[in-house]
C-alpha cells in the first residue's frame, strides 16, 4: 500500500509541475523592469529545446540573473533580430 501511495504522490507532483511551467513566469529585474517569460510559447510555439535554458536538467534554473539572462536569452533574441530591452523587460511604473 505504501508503494501505491508513493507512486500516486509522485505522479501528482510531476503532473502539477508540468502544468505549472506552462504559465508565464515573472523574473525579477528591478533596474530595467520585470520580465514576463512566456514558458509555453518558448517551449511549444518557438520549439526551443529545454536544454537551452535548463543545462543541468529540468527544474529551476539556479544561476538566473542578469549575466545569465543576457548570455542566454538576449543572445538568442539577437539571432532572431528582436533584442531591444523592451522585448523582454516591462516598462517600470
Amino acid at each position: 500500500m505504501k508503494h501505491i501511495i508513493a507512486a500516486v504522490t509522485l505522479i501528482l507532483f510531476t503532473a502539477t509541475f508540468a502544468l505549472a511551467v506552462d504559465d508565464v513566469i515573472i523574473l525579477k529585474a528591478p533596474k530595467k523592469g520585470n520580465i514576463s517569460f512566456p514558458h509555453k510559447k518558448h517551449k511549444e510555439e518557438l520549439k526551443i529545446g529545454c536544454k537551452v535554458c535548463h543545462v543541468n536538467g529540468i527544474g529551476k534554473i539556479p544561476e538566473q540573473g542578469m549575466a545569465w539572462g543576457h548570455k542566454t536569452c538576449k543572445a538568442c533574441h539577437e539571432t532572431k533580430g528582436n533584442a531591444a530591452c523592451n522585448v523582454c523587460h516591462e516598462a517600470k511604473k
